[in-house]
Parts: C-alpha cells; sequence; structure tokens
C-alpha cells in the first residue's frame, strides 16, 4: 500500500495518444478533458477510483520516453521515483504497439509494480495489427490486459489486476541488455551505495546514458571506463546503444502480420491530401473558415427571434415585479441589469454549441494534430517553436488553460513567448462579441467570425517577428515530436457530451461573474451625483451616472480608435472581468451601435488586448515573475492598440 494510510495509488503512465486521460475519466468518473493531440494533460491529475474506496488513480502527463527532455517527462519522472506510487497501469496503443513499447522497457526499469494495459484493441484489431497479447506479456515479463477505454472493455479487469499487483508488491523484471552493458550496469550499481536497491538500476542506465552524473562517492573514472569499454565494443554512443538494445527487445517481441488492414493506408491517403506541402494551409483555411461561418454566422441568423425572447422575459418579468409592488429601481436592477445582461451572454449559446460541436469532430477524429503538425511547418518560419501550436489550440476553448498549457515549452524563451501570444486567438468568451458585431455593425458579413480566427493567427505570426528581434527572445526553437493517431469516425454521444461540457462551463460563468457584473454595472448606471448631491435614478442619464463618468474619462484614450464613447470604453475595462461583460455592458447601457470601420476597430482592440483576469493570472503564473507579466499584458494592450488604429483609420476608406 502507499505511504498515505491505507490509500493505493494507481499511477497512469503512456504516450500522448495512447487514451490515458480517457481511461483515467472511466476509472473515476471524471470528466477531464480528452484531446487527440500531446499536451492535454499538463500536469498529473488524481480521483478517486469509481466504486472502491481507499484507491486512487494518478495521470500522469503524457510522455514518450523518461529521458526528460521536457516538463512533462521531468514531472512524470519525479513523480514515479519521488512520491513512489504502489502500481504503475502503462497504457499502450495496441495500433501503435512498437512506438509506445520503448516507454514501457523504460517503466520496467523503476522496480514499481506494473500492469499493462493494450489500449484501442478493438481498432487494432480492424486495422489487423493486434499483436499476440499471450505471447507478449510471457515476453515482457509483465501482465498485459487488453482493454477499450472507450467503450469500457476491459477497464474493470484491469483496475483489478493492478490493486491486486500493488498489494503483493510483485515487481516486473527489466529487459535485460547484452553482456557488455549488464556487466557495465551491476558495476555502476554497486557504486550506487546511497540510492535505493529498487531504483539502482534505473539510475546506473542513466548514468551509462550520460543523462546523469555519478554521486559524488562514486569512482568516476571507474564509471567512465566501464561506459567507454561499451562504447568502443559497439561503435557507438552508450545512449544510442541504450535505444537500440531496447528497441532490439521490442522487435524481438511484436512481429508485424503480413498484410494489414486498409485502415492504416487510407489515413496515409487521407493525409496525402489534407496534410500535403501543397495543400494543407489552403484546406485549413477553407475548414476553419466553414467552421465559423457556420457556427456564428449561419447559426446566428437562424437564432435571430432570441433577442425579443429576452426582451419578452423582461418585458413580463417588470410588469410582475410591478404587481407585487417591488419599487421602480429594484424592478430595474432585476430587467434592466440581470435580465439583459445576463440574456446578452445567454443567448449566444446556441452558436458556441455548434462551434464547440465542429470542433470536438475536428480532435476526435484526428484533424486537430494535423493541424498541429501543419501550423509547426509555418510557426518555425516565423522563428516561434512548434510546441506553441498546443497552447493555440488549447487556448481557442479558454484563454486560460491555453496559457497554462505553455508549460509544455521546454525552451524558456519560446514558452514566454507563447504566453504573450495565446490569448490573440479567440476564445468562447469572445465569441459572443464577434457575432454582436457580425450583426449590428456589419450586416451580418459571413466574413467576421473567420476573419477573428485569422487576426489572431496574424497577429501571433506578427508578434514572433518582433518579439525574435529583442534580446530575451533571441535562440533556436525546440523541436516538435508528435505522433499523428488514425483517423477514425467519432461517435456522436462523444461530440454532444465533449460539446455541452464546454457549454455548461460558458453558462455557469454567466451565472456567476456575468451575474454579478452586471448587477454591479446596473446599479452604476443608476447612481450618479447631480448638483452635488447622491441620486438614485431609472431614468438617470448614463453622462451622469458613475458607470456613465467612468467611461467619459477614458474616452479620449479610445478616440483614436473610433469608439471613444462612453458604453464601449467602460464596457472594455469590464472585459478585464471576463471578455462576455462586453455584450453584457452593451446590453444594459442601450448603445446605439458602432459604423462597420469603428465595429471592426473596437472587436479588433478587445480581441487583442489584454485578456480577462483569470488568464491574467495564469500569465503571472507561467511568466514567473512580476515585471515579465506587466511586459506581456502591456505588450498585448500596445499590439491591440496599434493594430485598432491601423484598422479603424484604413477603414474609414472602404465602409
Amino acid at each position: 500500500m502507499g505511504e498515505e494510510g491505507m490509500e493505493t495509488r494507481i499511477a497512469l503512465v503512456g504516450n500522448p495518444n495512447s487514451g490515458k486521460t480517457t481511461l483515467f475519466n472511466k476509472l473515476t468518473g471524471s470528466r477531464e478533458y480528452v484531446g487527440n493531440r500531446a499536451g492535454v494533460t499538463v500536469d498529473k491529475k488524481e480521483a478517486p477510483l469509481k466504486g472502491r474506496s481507499g484507491v486512487k488513480i494518478i495521470d500522469l502527463p503524457g510522455v514518450y520516453s523518461l529521458t526528460v527532455y521536457s516538463p512533462e517527462e521531468r514531472s512524470t519522472l519525479d513523480y514515479l521515483l519521488y512520491e513512489k506510487p504502489d502500481v504503475i497501469l502503462n497504457i499502450v496503443d495496441a495500433a501503435n504497439i512498437k512506438r509506445n513499447l520503448y516507454l514501457t522497457t523504460q517503466l520496467l526499469d523503476l522496480g514499481i509494480p506494473m500492469i499493462i494495459a493494450l489500449n484501442m484493441i478493438d481498432e487494432a484489431e480492424k486495422l489487423g495489427v493486434l499483436p499476440d497479447i499471450a505471447r507478449l506479456s510471457k515476453g515482457l515479463g509483465c501482465e498485459v490486459i487488453g482493454i477499450s477505454a472507450l467503450s469500457g472493455e476491459g477497464v474493470t479487469e484491469a483496475a483489478n489486476a493492478a490493486i491486486g499487483f500493488a498489494e503483493n508488491r510483485i515487481r516486473p523484471k527489466p529487459k535485460p541488455f547484452n553482456a557488455c552493458i549488464e556487466d557495465a550496469l551491476g558495476r555502476i550499481s554497486q557504486q550506487l551505495r546511497d540510492t535505493p536497491r529498487e531504483q539502482r538500476r534505473l539510475h546506473a542506465i542513466r548514468i551509462f546514458e550520460r543523462i546523469e552524473k555519478p554521486p559524488r562517492n562514486a569512482d568516476e573514472a571507474a564509471v567512465e571506463q566501464y561506459i567507454t569499454a561499451c562504447e568502443e565494443e559497439a561503435g557507438d554512443r552508450s545512449d544510442s546503444i541504450i535505444t537500440a538494445q531496447r528497441y532490439l527487445a521490442i522487435d524481438s517481441l511484436v512481429k508485424r502480420p503480413e498484410r494489414a488492414k486498409n485502415g492504416l493506408s487510407a489515413t496515409r491517403r487521407i493525409d496525402h491530401v489534407l496534410a500535403g506541402g501543397a495543400t494543407a494551409i489552403p484546406l485549413f483555411v477553407v475548414i476553419m473558415t466553414a467552421v465559423y461561418f457556420l457556427s456564428i454566422t449561419l447559426t446566428g441568423r437562424l437564432c435571430e427571434g432570441l433577442d425579443s425572447v429576452v426582451g419578452l422575459i423582461g418585458d413580463w418579468l417588470d410588469k410582475a415585479l410591478f404587481s407585487f409592488g417591488c419599487s421602480k429601481w429594484l424592478s430595474s436592477l432585476i430587467t434592466d441589469g440581470i435580465v439583459s445582461g445576463v440574456g446578452a451572454v445567454l443567448k449566444f449559446v446556441p452558436q458556441l454549441f455548434v462551434l464547440f460541436s465542429f470542433l470536438s469532430f475536428l480532435e476526435e477524429c484526428g484533424y486537430m494534430s494535423r493541424i498541429a503538425f501543419i501550423l509547426d511547418r509555418v510557426f518555425r518560419r516565423f522563428g516561434m517553436s512548434g510546441k506553441s501550436v498546443i497552447p493555440l489550440i488549447i487556448g481557442s476553448g479558454c484563454g486560460a488553460v491555453g496559457v497554462t498549457a505553455s508549460r509544455t515549452i521546454e525552451n524558456d524563451n519560446a514558452r514566454r513567448m507563447s504566453v504573450i501570444t495565446t490569448t490573440f486567438i479567440p476564445c468562447s468568451a469572445k465569441l459572443p462579441l464577434i457575432s454582436l458585431i457580425s450583426a449590428t455593425a456589419l450586416g451580418g458579413a459571413w466574413w467576421t467570425a473567420p476573419a477573428a480566427y485569422f487576426i489572431g493567427i496574424a497577429s501571433v505570426f506578427i508578434s514572433g517577428i518582433i518579439l525574435k528581434t529583442t534580446k530575451p527572445f533571441r535562440g533556436e526553437s525546440a523541436p516538435f515530436i508528435m505522433e499523428l493517431p488514425a483517423y477514425r469516425l467519432p461517435r456522436f454521444v462523444t461530440i454532444i457530451k465533449a460539446s455541452w461540457e464546454r457549454v455548461w462551463g460558458f453558462i455557469k460563468k454567466a451565472g456567476t461573474v456575468i451575474l454579478l457584473s452586471s448587477i454591479a454595472v446596473r446599479a452604476g448606471c443608476m447612481v450618479g451625483i447631480v448638483n452635488g448631491g447622491l441620486v438614485l435614478s431609472t431614468d438617470l442619464p448614463l453622462s451622469e451616472s458613475v458607470f456613465g463618468k467612468l467611461g467619459q474619462l477614458l474616452c479620449p484614450s479610445f478616440s483614436p480608435l473610433g469608439f471613444g464613447k462612453p458604453e464601449a470604453t467602460a464596457a472594455t475595462i469590464m472585459g478585464l472581468v471576463a471578455k462576455e461583460e462586453i455584450v453584457a455592458v452593451l446590453g444594459i447601457t442601450g448603445f446605439s451601435g458602432f459604423t462597420p470601420a469603428e465595429g471592426l476597430s473596437f472587436m479588433v482592440f478587445n480581441l487583442l488586448c489584454a485578456p480577462c483576469v483569470a488568464a491574467i493570472a495564469a500569465i503571472r503564473r507561467e511568466m514567473g515573475s512580476a515585471r515579465q507579466s506587466v511586459f506581456a499584458v502591456g505588450y498585448q494592450c500596445i499590439f491591440a492598440y496599434i493594430s485598432s488604429l491601423v484598422i479603424y483609420q484604413v477603414g474609414r476608406i472602404f465602409f
């Protein structure tokens, strides 16, 4: 059992895209986000095993190895070495078994009880690549159980087997290397007297690979002699020797069937078009344009009647409150504040649901991984890390989560650059603003939503060029390695569930943060100082209210951008609380609207300027210092101001 009383801790370890987080959700009943790409699990997650007391499941970041070249590898290895879980449940993708088993051979060296869950056996069987499980188990000296994390097949059996191995402390036997290496490892292990016995082999291998240095009390000259002898015999570097030995062991365990079925070849044919050198970028533009047009513009037109619904609810509630003798100011606070403010945000729920459904489909079918692969090539041309693709994709759902995902980038300069630019991509909170501007200022123009998305991407590239010219951000880009999954037809239930979970998060935010903010805004519109006295009136002109005065104070700053109006400037400031609040404020104040050039300028500024407080807090956390955080937010605001200024001045010529 674990050190925490009678609690058994099962650590889920596997490659990205192996189905690890799906298995975690199935075992625990959790609803952690599952994405068909690397970088979804940024840090470990913990939850109790569903239906079994005293057992905790730990979902560790997906890694390809324990070599420790990335933050995910460091986080996973540190947990396994120092937290010492009771058992490892190693998730292996049955359709990509050779690539996955490299990590397995490293886990065997840890001396921790381990069960192998061979995942996606149903898909591997369809593709004709399902390995012989009994032969694999015998060859690894470790129990292998076939499962399907998505359908639940074999999941309970794997969990029960893991618990049994933990209780009986059944340790696996590592796969031996050749005689020269084993002799060297044995001699190195003898010098690791202060290292726990079960961990000596792992550290000896890492010293042999020159990843770690020998301890101070070791004979370094002797250790180097053991390593050099093996290098001379093999004619290669020590780390390459170990890698080659691991793959030799894997090749002896797994024999690919002579003829696989058409699934893999079909994936290659599709990738020839969707990820081809000449077609990838144009098709990406077409696909994302269609997604945003269908979800924001077209769905918005179909839901235009929701404005009337919100108005009818407000009128009915106003009459009901009047009949109960409710005071005029309280009635206005409820109808003009809560109903108009929250309603202005909630009416965009159908559009968000459609958008999330499209994005979930692209993720589940495997195309989002291709987007990361496609944009990696582009990003590197602009001097940025290809790994920045992942935070940007995640940030389209929530900017704060996207910023947090930047920690997967090991290069400090590239990581900070990603933190600064991630929130340029429109998140779900900004979509109501895009839809509002499209409907009210641009006559429902179909191109508004796609343009907002690609303006965000262009801003990332331009910022990459700008920041790379400065001393703090110079340096080589980090390589981006990821495994592309086979295309699969998503399950309808999975898409609906994933979309609803995202929309529900949006609704909860509207019922808390937006609700309170809307009440505060409406109260600020009814309170003012007239003739030296404090006044509370529902008929108070906006220019004399506290909220209006705040807007007037800021108007000169935004006048060059075309929206130097009290309502618009105050809405922009409230957007720092939550971007949804921009639409809520305009709805509460009864804002008359923008010209096309003003609307575009207002939209672009609020898309690119400092994000909401949650994302700013994430920026502070990931930048590591207050000074760098101020620089990040300051850069975003200056970049947004200049971009908006240019768009407004040019827009006046065409609109």
